[in-house]
């Protein structure tokens, strides 16, 4: 049975208090030797982390809250522990990778999974501080959400055929409604098996530079007309006359003010304000343009690299480039959640017992004693 998270206890372990700490300060030495699960794995962090007080029993972190995660991440045996992992998940690849390339017509869904799931947790077990049961689920989650219908696909069309893309045809209740995945002089087009993101990283990286700096150019420009904008907010504001009820600038207003008070020395410096800000927008048309063109042109040739790969690279994309990258992704998560686990349980325990009661009664008794002598001041008595 494939739905295991039902058979796991959790139950979660009452929290105890310490009376001493919380009247004395300090956390208790009990409650840190209970993480023994990251000492022992991390066996020279505890001593970067933490120091005992005076009184043995107790404890107080060395270094401050904010610095402890970093810390951690750049502990020698937590980036020993982490590369321990992810060679234990290259091996779990290389193991299935040969069921995944061998996939036909006479595969089934159901061997597919639970070969790939099994032999995860097989290969993720007795693990420490990792949970191999959170790694299953998240293979679980991925196949039920895209590699299922994947693998269906490659069973019933074959790797070749199963990446063609779709053209996306608009009518009247449906007008295109698919997120598409390539757009070609307005041709939507879908391509769920091998999407264009894994082409454009293998075939066009210089393209795809060249394109997110147009967007940086963009982004630049609208950032200058926003900026001119707010310098102009004021009750001098030399935009206002081309501005709408909203605060919008109409471009064809624009011009007709730039008409309007072209030879009078007058508006000399609303002139200087609005053939700026003219500019500006004509810099922006351009750009937008050079994206929108660039953008196709980059289209188009990832639309023309398709039916020219070969299998041996489509499945290569598929598997590795899409299937096995993501479930990497979903590792790397696991493992970097691991210091921030550590960092919850060592930040509420300080905080816990940060401040003694003594100190906090002073506190209260300081401040009822002001209380008491505003409200004397005003007439009235405790």
């Amino acid at each position: 049975n494939l739905n295991i998270p039902r058979y796991i206890d959790s139950t979660i372990e009452e929290d105890r208090h310490d009376i001493y700490a919380h009247l004395h300060g300090g956390i208790p030495k009990s409650d840190i030797d209970e993480l023994t699960n990251f000492w022992e794995v991390l066996p020279n962090l505890r001593h970067k982390l933490v120091k005992n007080k005076s009184n043995s029993n107790y404890c107080e972190l060395i270094l401050p809250l904010n610095e402890i995660k970093s810390a951690i991440n750049q502990d020698s045996d937590f980036i020993k522990y982490k590369q321990s992992i992810m060679t234990i998940f290259d091996n779990w690849e290389e193991k299935n990778k040969p069921l995944l390339l061998d996939l036909t017509a006479n595969s089934n869904l159901r061997e597919v999974i639970e070969n790939l799931s099994e032999s995860l947790l097989s290969c993720f077990k007795n693990l420490r501080l990792l949970d191999a049961y959170d790694i299953y689920q998240h293979l679980m989650t991925y196949w039920n959400d895209t590699m299922q219908d994947d693998v269906y696909m490659i069973i019933t069309e074959g790797y070749d055929k199963a990446i063609n893309p779709v053209l996306l045809v608009a009518n009247k209740q449906n007008k295109n409604s698919d997120n598409a995945d390539l757009v070609i002089d307005k041709n939507k087009y879908k391509i769920d098996l091998l999407p264009p993101n894994i082409i454009i990283d293998h075939f066009f990286k210089q393209e795809k530079t060249n394109l997110d700096n147009l967007l940086l150019n963009i982004s630049s420009i609208q950032d200058e007309i926003e900026t001119l904008k707010q310098e102009q907010e004021s009750d001098d504001d030399l935009l206002e006359e081309v501005q709408d009820a909203k605060g919008n600038i109409n471009k064809t207003a624009l011009t007709k003010r730039i008409k309007e008070i072209n030879n009078d020395k007058t508006f000399k410096d609303e002139m200087i304000v609005l053939k700026k800000y003219q500019k500006f927008l004509d810099d922006l048309s351009k750009a937008e343009k050079d994206f929108e063109e660039a953008k196709n042109e980059l289209n188009k040739m990832v639309f023309n690299k398709y039916p020219k790969l070969t299998e041996a690279e489509i499945k290569q994309f598929i598997i590795e480039g899409k299937w096995f990258n993501y479930l990497n992704s979903i590792v790397v998560s696991e493992i970097d959640k691991i210091p921030q686990t550590l960092v919850n349980r060592l930040k509420e325990l300080a905080n816990r017992y940060e401040t003694p009661l003594p100190e906090i009664e002073d506190e209260v008794n300081l401040l009822s004693a002001k209380v008491e002598k505003h409200l004397q001041k005003m007439g009235f008595s405790l």
